[in-house]
């Protein structure tokens, strides 16, 4: 008999890879797109990149975070967690409703474990949770005080200045996006096992969602983003690298646009 679980399963990585890539890109490149830094179709390629980098070399640390939150599972289980969790999604976007993928997974974990009499570690679950209440407050914290700092110590040649932040604007979409893929979407990965065969569909998937699913939100976000004026914005694409990047070490779940907000 053919198993069309596995094939189901990869089919639901897919989906959930391009839906999230596409869609979070936008709280990576869009300051750089809104500033004129980079071009739109430069920021999707350099997204891409960004992202498969991060899930190839760093997404294999989110296991950690799968095995703790989800100790058993089979095949048809991670398939309903996959349905689910792009359910929700879905049903987020198209009410307007500011919803995180990484929570409502987190959430979603928590519930089938509990559901099916498994015992998880609370030790990720309060990890996590931290991580999620002290992010904001940083990243905010860090923002607050450095455009305070920028106010006092104004820069005595500010072409040279502009020049210099766009440039930084662009690193730092790279690296914003990095840490996106080793994290969010390095955590989807592991949730399919993160073996070869999924690693592949993962970077591929990724890929096409930064290149065909990105642009409308590349564009509203840029509006909002690029208002902060180059120097919050440039401290808020930091902070975030940052701090996602720590999680990661974690094996904590993070995402990038809960860093953002």
């Amino acid at each position: 008999m053919i198993n069309l679980l596995q094939p189901a399963v990869y089919t639901a990585l897919a989906l959930a890879v391009m839906l999230v890539s596409g869609n979070n890109l936008s709280a990576c490149v869009s300051t750089a797109v809104g500033a004129r830094a980079i071009t739109m179709r430069r920021a999707q390629l350099l997204g891409g990149v960004g992202y498969s980098l991060g899930i190839t070399l760093q997404g294999r640390s989110m296991t950690r975070a799968v095995h703790l939150l989800l100790p058993v599972a089979s095949e048809a289980l991670i398939l309903e967690v996959f349905a689910v969790t792009v359910i929700i999604f879905i049903l987020g976007k198209l009410t307007r409703a500011s919803i995180s993928l990484t929570m409502s997974l987190v959430g979603v974990l928590i519930g089938a474990s509990l559901s099916s009499g498994v015992a998880i570690d609370r030790r990720i679950v309060i990890e996590t949770v931290a991580m999620w209440f002290i992010t904001p407050i940083a990243a905010a914290l860090t923002a607050y005080i450095a455009v305070k700092a920028n106010a006092i110590n104004a820069a005595r040649n500010p072409w040279r200045r502009l020049v210099v932040i766009r440039l930084i604007l662009v690193i730092l979409s790279f690296t914003s996006a990095y840490t996106l893929g080793t994290n969010t979407l390095g955590f989807l990965v592991a949730l399919s096992g993160y073996t070869s065969t999924s690693l592949i569909i993962g970077v591929v998937s990724a890929f096409l969602g930064a290149i065909a699913l990105s642009r409308g939100e590349i564009r509203r976000v840029g509006a909002e983003l690029y208002s902060l004026r180059y120097t919050p914005a440039l401290v808020t694409l930091l902070s975030t690298t940052l701090l996602v990047e720590a999680a990661t070490l974690l094996g904590a779940p993070l995402s990038n646009t809960q860093a953002l907000s």
